[in-house]
């Protein structure tokens, strides 16, 4: 890990209703967690590198979220400059390599309104 790694713990981030209406989301809507691949016809791509499942938030939960979030990090939650939430689901025996998320900005071709767009500088798990 780099000397230089910034990482902060905040207890409790959501309330037990907050997770639960997180937690309320149907399992089917999960589907196969894809990465950015820039060697490929489109951005996204399914890897062995992840076996997880992933989730984009509908636009009603999203709103919900940002709100939930902004609120709690004011200082670093800019409402327009993040990627569209994602839920990640692993079960026993799944995974997500180690792995870099640079990717070439200009090499990107998606179709997909979700697809990253610009480099990733902060993750809140």
């Amino acid at each position: 890990m780099s000397e230089h790694l910034h990482l902060y713990e905040y207890p409790n981030f959501l309330s037990p209703s907050e997770c639960q209406q997180l937690l309320d989301i149907p399992l089917a809507q999960f589907k196969r967690g894809r990465t950015v691949d820039t060697g490929r016809a489109t951005a996204e791509a399914v890897h062995d590198a992840r076996t997880s499942t992933t989730l984009t938030l509908p636009a009603d939960k999203q709103a919900l979220f940002y709100q939930w979030v902004a609120e709690r990090l004011p200082s670093v939650w800019y409402n327009n400059d993040h990627e569209p939430t994602q839920l990640a689901r692993y079960t026993e025996g799944q995974k997500y390599d180690y792995h870099h998320d640079y990717f070439d900005e200009a090499a990107l071709v998606s179709d997909n309104a979700n697809a990253p767009k610009k480099q990733r500088t902060w993750t809140l798990l």
